[in-house]
């Protein structure tokens, strides 16, 4: 189809149309009228906002094969020299002049965590010159961490720092006539030595000296590393200090009203007994209703008075009588049966017998050498000394090396730490 031109009213002086004519050179459609608002193609371009290079971009065959690529999630696209490529992994590092074998600078890099494969890591400095400075590691066994503190300084060489730096060295510590098992005390503005005053250096009792009290021996009472030993002493006791527990004591009252209770009368018997406990008089009669005569005239000489018995019988009477002469007992004129006599060997096997666990309030579960009692509320048990629950006070359980600080034998009992400025 060929192409037409456009035409045109021609108005009359009235402003009625006279005539149809082609356009001329110089006319163009407005855009409000549907035209392009322009006699040129660039010029309608321009006047529909489609001006190429400034509103909309023109055809470019480089252009065309962007428009071709995939958007692949983690490809570049690079230029190969004719066009344009997607690419990725190394191949994309190799373009970006980023391979491993390109050496790569830059003047400032920021992340949050550097992995480098490699043993070290060279400083090129201020200066791009041939000379650098290497950072590196021994091949790790483990991972490893090497953290540096928050503030600024410079980090000190092995060879600056003095292997022999002792605690005398540092700014805050002050000896004088340092002598063995002092301690460091600070006493206010800075660390010192002395040894430690139980009185005055530690928190909560302690025993300065032991005294004995009556029926007791101390061997040392007093003194560094001194073991005292206490024993009882009974030359300070006898019987009067000792309370009466199940072994009675010897009385004449109880002797009375042993003999009154192993005496029975019996009605059958010919014999009348009565005691007197007032008076401390038994008293024995026949009662010749009791018996027959002809045992009444034998009673004289089938009854004879015993230690302690004194015996009296009138035959006009026919009366028999019997008395207890205390003056003749002691103790040792009774054999001892189930209530025993106090020996001092008695004594001394009883108390050699006794224990700590014994005793009422005291519960003792698998002692171990070191063990203490200790009240847990309701009675004493035994336990090792805990420093951290059993005592009052701050205690070091352990020390722990920070930076520039080389730490051995930090823990342990009786251990000796060690502390050497690394």
């Amino acid at each position: 189809m060929a192409a037409k031109s456009p035409i045109r009213y021609v108005f009359d002086v009235d402003g009625n149309v006279s005539e149809f004519s082609e356009f001329q050179s110089a006319d163009f459609i407005a855009i409000s009228d549907g035209g392009t608002g322009a006699i040129t193609a660039s010029a309608a371009r321009t006047a529909l906002g489609l001006e190429i290079g400034t509103d909309v971009q023109g055809y470019d065959a480089e252009l065309q094969a962007l428009s071709g690529l995939t958007p692949t999630d983690g490809n570049f696209i690079v230029g190969d020299g004719t066009t344009f490529v997607n690419e990725s992994g190394s191949t994309a590092r190799d373009s970006l002049g980023l391979g491993t074998s390109d050496s790569v600078q830059f003047n400032t890099i920021i992340t949050s965590n550097l992995t480098v494969n490699g043993p070290s890591i060279a400083l090129e400095g201020a200066t791009d010159d041939s000379f650098e400075t290497t950072l590196a590691i021994t091949d790790p066994t483990a991972d490893r961490t090497i953290t540096f503190p928050d503030s600024s300084g410079t980090v000190a060489l092995l060879a600056d720092v003095q292997a022999s730096d002792t605690l005398a060295e540092m700014g805050d510590v002050t000896f004088t006539s340092l002598a063995n098992g002092d301690f460091l005390r600070y006493d206010g503005s800075g660390w010192i030595n002395d040894p430690v005053n139980l009185s005055t250096d530690t928190i909560g009792d302690y025993v300065q000296s032991i005294t004995g009290g009556t029926g007791i021996s101390i061997d040392v009472t007093s003194g560094e590393g001194q073991t005292p030993t206490l024993a009882i002493d009974f030359g300070e006791f006898d019987t009067g200090s000792i309370t009466e527990g199940s072994n009675l004591y010897y009385t004449s009252e109880r002797v009375d009203d042993r003999v009154a209770a192993l005496l029975v009368d019996s009605t059958t018997s010919g014999i009348d007994i009565s005691y007197d406990d007032v008076s401390n008089q038994l008293t024995i009669s026949s009662d010749l209703s009791e018996i027959v005569e002809a045992l009444q005239d034998n009673v004289e000489g089938l009854f004879s008075g015993g230690t302690g018995i004194t015996t009296s019988y009138d035959d006009n009477a026919n009366t028999l009588a019997l008395s207890i002469d205390f003056t003749e007992f002691d103790t040792g004129s009774i054999t001892e049966g189930s209530n025993l006599y106090y020996t001092n060997a008695r004594a001394d096997a009883r108390i050699a017998a006794a224990s700590v666990g014994d005793l009422s309030d005291v519960t003792l579960t698998s002692t171990a050498t070191g063990d203490i009692l200790r009240y847990n509320g309701s009675a004493f048990i035994n336990e090792p000394l805990n420093l951290g629950t059993d005592t009052e006070g701050a205690y070091v359980a352990s020390l722990v090396a920070g930076t520039g600080i080389d730490l051995a034998n930090n823990t342990g009992e009786t251990s000796t730490p060690t502390i050497t400025v690394d």
